[in-house]
């Protein structure tokens, strides 16, 4: 059984879906705006719980926010992002900074420890996989610090985790694990139904 406890008051009045927490809305133009997922699954807007964070503190600037927090019917509560974009070394340590940020919040409202994380919470990064190679994303440069991603090279890497029984740490989220997280995962759009939403969806 869970230690932690989601049921305070302010994280209760974020109650919304997988789908609204997964929209991209960067782009100006509204037709353009895309969901990363179509789930209706029951989450926790955590953007929407960062805002009423911060309004209760005389801090100037916010933090940052993963988009939602989803928790299981074993009470275990799972943290997750979604990156439509091109994820670059600076946008991969956005992420990391989101992960921190969001514990954090969670820890004091919820009032659980980093040992309690450590060992019931779990975080998940969706990401686009078209746009993280770089012969399809076309919407910048790669930084000269940036690995090339190909195609092949992932494929490869698939097939060897697949016989390894292992997870592959794509955007270096792995260190997070066992010292912030239970378990770290990384997930493509496809992998992100297929292993979360279906195993999680009762209806």
């Amino acid at each position: 059984m869970a230690s932690i406890s989601f049921d305070c008051p302010m994280l209760c009045a974020c109650i919304s879906t997988l789908s609204n927490t997964s929209l991209d809305d960067h782009c100006s133009n509204r037709m353009q705006h895309e969901y990363m997922t179509k789930s209706n699954l029951p989450v926790y807007d955590l953007d929407m719980l960062k805002t009423k964070y911060f309004e209760t503190l005389s801090c100037c600037e916010e933090a940052c926010s993963a988009d939602a927090l989803f928790v299981d019917n074993a009470g275990k509560g799972i943290i997750i992002e979604f990156k439509n974009g091109h994820i670059s070394s600076k946008e991969a340590f956005g992420v990391l900074k989101k992960a921190y940020d969001s514990t954090i919040v969670l820890a004091d409202l919820c009032n659980f420890h980093v040992s309690s994380a450590r060992e019931e919470l779990d975080f998940v990064l969706v990401y686009n996989k078209n746009k993280n190679y770089d012969e399809s994303w076309s919407g910048g440069k790669r930084a000269s610090d940036e690995p090339k991603r190909e195609r092949h090279f992932d494929a490869i890497q698939d097939q060897v985790s697949k016989l390894a029984k292992t997870r592959i740490d794509r955007f270096g989220l792995k260190k997070l694990e066992g010292y912030l997280f239970r378990n770290v995962y990384t997930y493509t759009e496809s992998e992100f139904e297929q292993l979360f939403v279906n195993v999680n969806d009762v209806e």
